[in-house]
């Protein structure tokens, strides 16, 4: 899914604003958050690092995924450093983050290394008898009905 995270800050009110949006139909983006935080409180964050502000950003509410995070806390940075800027649009696909995951990746290897004859799967436990055939089986029913009992109600 791709996601575009608008971040503009508000000089009048002291407020960073981060509005997510993710694309719901195909080339249409649809708002699914909005945030606000005190530019101040960003502002410090900032003295201590792009950690400390993906750290401040991340809120139950706005809980994007840590590779998403990284790029949105250093577009925060960039945007709270710029004089100028009022705005920025970061995007985001999550087809490149497991792309990249399964890029290489140890665990199809290591599957490869651990192959197994089908053979091993196949349960010999089986009766004798046992022919391969399936037979549907008579099953009394659960409640016993009085035939009988059902003649007599309305004579």
């Amino acid at each position: 899914m791709k996601y575009r995270y608008v971040l503009s800050k508000d000089n009048d009110t002291g407020q960073l604003i981060i509005k997510e949006h993710a694309e719901l139909s195909k080339e249409i983006f649809s708002m699914i958050c909005e945030s606000n935080y005190d530019v101040k409180q960003i502002e410090e964050a900032m003295a201590e690092g792009d950690e400390a502000v993906a750290a401040k950003i991340r809120t139950p509410s706005f809980y994007p995924p840590g590779n998403f995070l990284e790029r949105i806390a250093q577009s925060v940075t960039e945007l709270m450093a710029s004089g100028e800027q009022s705005m920025v649009e970061v995007y985001c696909d999550d087809t490149e983050f497991l792309a990249k995951s399964l890029d290489g990746s140890e665990t199809f290897e290591k599957l490869d290394d651990e192959e197994e004859d089908a053979d091993d799967f196949i349960d010999d436990d089986l009766p004798d008898d046992f022919d391969g055939a399936v037979k549907p089986g008579v099953s009394k029913p659960p409640v016993a009905i009085d035939d009988d009992a059902a003649d007599d109600g309305d004579d």
